[in-house]
């Protein structure tokens, strides 16, 4: 027979049987008197939810398939928490060894049931703390914020100070050359002091029309 023929040969029922299993393998529960050498490849790939599911749903119907399934619960077991011993195992979990289904060896269902058990109860502690770190971050970053307060509007002008009303009287000679300047503080100065020193009714004599044009022109600067 040719390699061609060989390789289109039709399956036997029990290997379409297998892949049908395999296949559907998420669905399978009760497994009946099937010997579990039969449905050994499908187990090899069975996860431990499916392996669980397995095992609780046959001893239901009454049949004990923990010790059948012991391979297969290890090989899930280290599939996800790596290799482990059986002396390792009964250090890690004695009650796994003294179980009273098994007689012997290593109940691996159990320690992969504490195992898992084990990481949820972390995987709780790590998120709770990093919450609380959060929180506490939190409120450290509201203690510290910045507000922002609008300044009241002065509804009342505050009073003048005396320098400032004193200012206001001076005269306004901003703009004005130098020399205009000096000669109005001048002008303002010997006005100041005649006034101090003249008596009652005494009246200012007229100045010349040339003076007050002199001053006018001044001023007008």
């Amino acid at each position: 027979m040719s390699y061609v023929a060989r390789s289109r040969e039709i399956p036997s029922l029990e290997q379409l049987a297998r892949q049908t299993l395999i296949s559907y393998r998420s669905a399978l529960s009760n497994i009946g008197d099937i010997e579990l050498v039969l449905v050994g490849p499908v187990l090899q790939l069975c996860s431990a939810e499916d392996l669980a599911r397995i095992e609780d749903s046959t001893e239901r119907y009454g049949r004990k398939v923990a010790w059948e399934l012991r391979p297969y619960w290890r090989r899930a077991y280290e599939a996800v928490y790596g290799e482990l011993s059986p002396e390792e195992a009964a250090k890690l979990l004695p009650d796994a060894s003294t179980d009273s289904s098994l007689n012997t060896g290593i109940n691996w269902r159990l320690l992969y049931d504490w195992k898992s058990e084990q990481r949820a109860e972390k995987m709780r502690r790590t998120g709770a703390m990093l919450r609380e770190m959060q929180r506490q971050e939190e409120s450290s970053r509201n203690a510290h914020t910045v507000q922002v307060i609008n300044r009241p509007e002065n509804r009342h002008t505050p009073p003048k100070s005396h320098w400032s009303a004193g200012r206001s009287a001076l005269p306004k000679t901003a703009g004005k050359p130098k020399g205009a300047q000096q000669l109005i503080a001048m002008k303002h100065k010997a006005a100041a002091a005649a006034s101090k020193t003249r008596s009652p009714g005494y009246a200012a004599p007229l100045k010349s029309s040339w003076q007050q044009a002199k001053l006018a022109s001044i001023d007008r600067a």
